[in-house]
C-alpha cells in the first residue's frame, strides 16, 4: 500500500527486483577482496559489484548493483518494512534521476490551474499545511514530501503515504472520510503515523491537469500571526533548492543503496548532479518564485494561501 499509486499491469520488464525473506539475519562476512562499508545505521562489505549490509542488528540486505537485484532478510517485520520502503525509494530514485525526473524535498499542491511547490525543512510543517489545504475540495495533492521535476521544468506527482503527528489526527476526519491513521515504526527516525495513499487517491492531482502557472516558494516559519506570499528573484532560492533538490537533503533515501563505489558510478552521479542543476534552471524559468512567510497558526496560513491562489486565478481569467 506504500506505493499504491504507482501500480500498473505487468509488462514483463523489471527495473529493480526486490525479494524479501523472513528469517534470521546474519552480519556481513568480509572476504579477501571485500571492502568494508560502515554507516550510522549499518555495517557491511563491498565485493565485485555487490554489497552486503547488516542493519540495526536485525536485518541483512544484499544488493547486486549490476543486475538491480535486492534481497532483504529479517524477522522483525517493522524493521524489514522500513528497509524495504527506503530500498525502493533509493534505487527507484536513482533510476528516475537517470531518466530526467528529479525529486525535491518540498510540499506540492494543485489548485485553480496553479501548481504550488513549497520547500520546508523536515519537521517544518509541510504535512500540517497540506492537511489544512485539503479541507478545500479545489485542492489536490501533487506530493506531501517529494514532487518530481523533469528536464523541462514541469512538476509531476509522486504521492507517498501522508505522515501525520498525534496532534494532526483530528484533522483527518475533516479532510478524508474513513481514513484511519496507521503507525510506521521507523528505527532510523522517530515513529510516525500516516495515511495510506489508497485513502486519499481521489485527491491526487491528475497527470494531465491544466496548469497555467507554477509558483515555486521557500517556506519561512515565524512566531507572528501574519502570513505573506511575495515575489523574489529566482537566484535567491538557489541555495534552498541546492540543499533540498540538487543535494536532496530530507528526501527518503538510503545512501548505502544510492552511493556505489568506482569510477563508473562517480561519472553517473556527476551527470545526475549536472542534470539536477539544469532541471532547476528550466524550472526557475517557467515559474514565479516567491517567499511564503508562515505564521504560528497553520490553519490560518493554509487559508491565506488558498485565498491567494484563488484570487490569482480570478486575475488571470480577467
Amino acid at each position: 500500500e506504500d506505493f499504491h499509486y504507482f501500480r500498473v499491469p505487468s509488462t514483463g520488464g523489471v527495473d529493480v527486483r526486490l525479494e524479501v525473506r523472513r528469517g534470521a539475519a546474519r552480519p556481513a562476512q568480509r572476504s579477501f577482496l571485500g571492502r568494508r562499508v560502515r554507516t550510522r545505521n549499518s555495517s557491511g562489505v563491498d565485493t565485485c559489484g555487490t554489497r552486503e549490509l547488516f542493519f540495526f542488528d536485525s536485518v541483512s540486505l544484499w544488493v547486486d548493483f549490476r543486475h538491480e537485484s535486492v534481497v532483504i532478510t529479517g524477522e522483525d517485520l517493522d524493521r524489514v518494512r522500513e528497509i524495504c520502503y527506503l530500498s525502493v525509494l533509493s534505487r527507484a530514485g536513482k533510476l528516475l534521476d537517470r531518466r530526467g525526473l528529479h525529486r525535491v524535498h518540498a510540499m506540492a499542491v494543485h489548485a485553480f490551474d496553479t501548481d504550488f511547490v513549497c520547500m520546508l525543512p523536515s519537521g517544518g510543517g509541510k504535512s500540517t499545511l497540506l492537511l489544512h489545504l485539503l479541507r478545500h475540495p479545489e485542492v489536490s495533492v501533487i506530493s506531501d514530501d517529494t514532487p518530481l521535476i523533469d528536464a523541462q521544468g514541469r512538476v509531476h506527482s509522486m504521492p507517498l503515504k501522508l505522515s501525520v503527528c498525534d496532534d494532526q489526527v483530528a484533522l483527518l476526519g475533516k479532510t478524508f472520510n474513513n481514513a484511519t491513521p496507521q503507525e510506521f515504526r521507523r528505527y532510523s527516525h522517530p515513529w510516525k503515523k500516516y495515511v495510506a495513499v489508497c485513502d486519499f487517491q481521489h485527491r491526487i492531482a491528475h497527470p494531465d491537469r491544466h496548469v497555467k502557472r507554477t509558483i515555486f516558494a521557500r517556506g519561512v516559519r515565524h512566531a507572528g500571526e501574519e502570513n505573506a506570499l511575495f515575489s523574489v528573484p529566482w537566484p535567491s532560492l538557489f541555495h534552498d533548492y541546492f540543499i533540498h533538490g540538487i543535494i536532496g537533503v530530507g528526501t527518503p533515501i538510503f545512501l548505502e543503496l544510492f552511493w556505489e563505489f568506482g569510477p563508473r558510478d562517480f561519472l553517473r552521479k556527476s551527470q545526475i548532479f549536472l542534470d539536477r542543476i539544469a532541471s532547476f534552471n528550466s524550472f526557475a524559468s517557467r515559474t514565479e518564485t516567491a517567499n511564503f512567510y508562515i505564521g504560528h497558526d497553520p490553519e490560518r496560513a493554509a487559508q491565506y494561501l488558498f485565498d491567494e491562489l484563488r484570487a490569482a486565478e480570478k486575475r488571470l481569467v480577467r
